[in-house]
């Protein structure tokens, strides 16, 4: 009987320390009554539950938006309207909007413009991933870090231009973008991941400045209407960097440089350039373009 009577107190007690986490639980200010409850199960059933990130508050939505609320900012997961133009807000619940999270526009299907305000620093990995209706995106001046395959199957995308923060295009980034003609790329740019312009049928010419050095792996597979690339002289080619490129396509690079070199070795077509073509920064004009001496027009990306 005794035994007994000890293992009945023993439940009470630990009922009355399950309790007391609970009521911790409910108390801080950085978990919700879900994040106490899937304590409380985890505490009963011996696992561990995932922390959330650091600063984390709650998630939340509006009519347009979900979003995750942090301390001091806010992360945009997804779009509940379906308005064709679609305008973030600079802020949201009165705290900055820093990111635009991965597949916040998932499937987005009736979304034909974003604008993304200044304040965004992030977008996350596939951001805008199959996000085929969309046709133009405002990227904001702040905006630093591209993920993976963020506008990955956006085939109806016809331009973007990069913001100067952006040093680095990752891969599949504009992967299956069928329609992009136009895309200002800047000039602190300084690594094109594996397969970043796969499938963009209708680009013709893509510039990139000297601060380029490395190009991944098919890189421009599939570009069928592609004809000139402008590479630094310091770019560093793998031996698929130029796997299913078009047979007419050319490299304009410096002369007997490493990247001219490579080019050479993989059997790609090569422009000299002394640096006489260039156009100074603020002159180019946002579509691209490259000048050649020998051709009378230019041609759009």
């Amino acid at each position: 009987m005794s035994f007994v009577w000890k293992r009945l107190a023993g439940k009470r007690i630990l009922l009355t320390l399950l309790l007391a986490l609970l009521v911790f639980s409910l108390s801080a200010c950085s978990f919700s009554l879900e994040s106490a409850l899937a304590e409380l199960k985890a505490y009963v059933n011996g696992t561990e539950v995932p922390k959330p990130p650091e600063g984390f508050v709650e998630s939340r939505e509006n009519k347009l938006f979900t979003y995750d609320v942090y301390r001091e900012y806010v992360i945009v997961t997804g779009y509940l309207g379906e308005e064709l133009e679609v305008v973030i807000p600079e802020k949201i619940d009165r705290l900055p909007v820093y990111a635009i999270a991965g597949l916040a526009f998932y499937e987005s299907v009736p979304v034909e413009s974003v604008m993304i305000p200044e304040g965004v620093e992030v977008l996350e990995e596939n951001a805008f991933y199959y996000c085929t209706a969309l046709k133009t995106v405002s990227l904001p001046e702040s905006l630093h870090t591209i993920g993976d395959k963020a506008f990955s199957w956006c085939s109806s995308l016809e331009e973007i231009t990069l913001p100067d923060a952006v040093t680095a295009i990752p891969a599949y980034c504009f992967n299956q973008c069928t329609l992009l003609k136009q895309i200002r790329i800047s000039s602190a740019v300084t690594s094109v991941g594996a397969r970043a312009f796969s499938g963009c049928e209708s680009l013709t010419s893509l510039y990139f400045g000297d601060a380029m050095l490395a190009l991944g792996d098919y890189a421009f597979r599939g570009c069928k209407a592609l004809e000139t690339v402008r590479l630094s002289g310091d770019c560093v080619l793998s031996a698929a960097a130029m796997v299913d490129r078009p047979d007419t396509l050319t490299v304009m690079t410096m002369e007997d440089s490493l990247c001219w070199e490579t080019c050479k070795e993989l059997g790609v077509l090569l422009i000299p350039d002394d640096g006489s073509l260039l156009l100074p920064e603020e002159s180019i004009d946002g579509s691209g373009d490259i000048p050649l001496e020998d051709n009378s027009t230019t041609e759009e990306t």
